[in-house]
């Protein structure tokens, strides 16, 4: 066993089967969070690992990132995300609202405390991209409102983040191959400087294979990932209409 592994990623989940599935959008449903069942909620623990013996075993729960419990609604849809803080104590909770289409209109950020810390609210066009977000203080003032637009193929050409009095703060934008892969990704000011570009290199499969103009990589960990599912509680607890 590599002596270099620092973490191990164990999460134990415990679902609900209920019935129905569809499929929402942004990955905040089942296929999103790759769970193939129909589930109501699950729940995961990430550990720190510690090598004994050549072997990963688990050691301290580090909720940093995925200390959490994610509540479905019957269409697949994520309804609720509650994060927890390593001593088990509630982080934060987010809550989501979806339209007749699936697509999440509003997520709003939650205290402990249940005071709202912060709101989200988004537009769609009618194939269902995002074209608007306005993201909302705990005061109910707006804090910054960003729009994008997309290609006849769904490939999103541009990304404008805006300030509260309207004034644009910077752009994004995008191309593309005749395959749908990003060759280019630059961040303009808004007097229209150039900030950042980086372009991209696809092997003959489609997988990126070179990124240019960054200066930092990805540390590269060993992670074992296992979700363990359960219907124990099937006769339980039912999905209310």
């Amino acid at each position: 066993m590599n002596k270099t592994i620092k973490n191990i990623l164990i999460s134990l989940i415990s679902t609900i089967l209920i019935t129905n599935i569809a499929y929402g959008k942004r990955g905040l449903d089942w296929k999103g969070e790759h769970i193939k069942g129909r589930v109501k909620y699950f729940t995961q623990t990430r550990y720190n690992g510690k090598e004994v013996a050549g072997k990963i075993q688990k050691g301290n729960k580090d909720c940093h990132r995925d200390c959490e419990q994610i509540f479905f609604d019957i269409n697949g849809n994520m309804l609720e995300k509650v994060k927890y803080k390593s001593d088990g104590n509630l982080d934060y909770k987010l809550l989501y609202k979806y339209d007749t289409n699936g697509n999440v209109i509003e997520e709003g950020s939650y205290k402990p405390n249940g005071d709202i810390n912060q709101k989200s609210i988004f537009e769609y066009d009618t194939r269902g991209n995002i074209i608007e977000e306005n993201k909302y203080k705990s005061n109910g003032r707006l804090n910054y409102k960003v729009t994008h637009k997309y290609d006849t193929r769904g490939n999103k050409l541009e990304t404008n983040t805006y300030l509260p009095d309207g004034s644009l703060y910077y752009r994004f934008t995008y191309k593309y191959d005749t395959k749908g892969n990003k060759l280019e990704k630059s961040k303009y000011s808004s007097s229209g400087h150039l900030l950042d570009k980086k372009a991209y290199k696809y092997d003959t499969k489609g997988n990126k294979k070179s990124q240019k103009n960054t200066t930092s990589q990805s540390t590269k960990k060993a992670i074992i990932f296992t979700k363990i599912f359960t219907n124990t509680m099937l006769t339980i607890i039912k999905l209310k209409n």
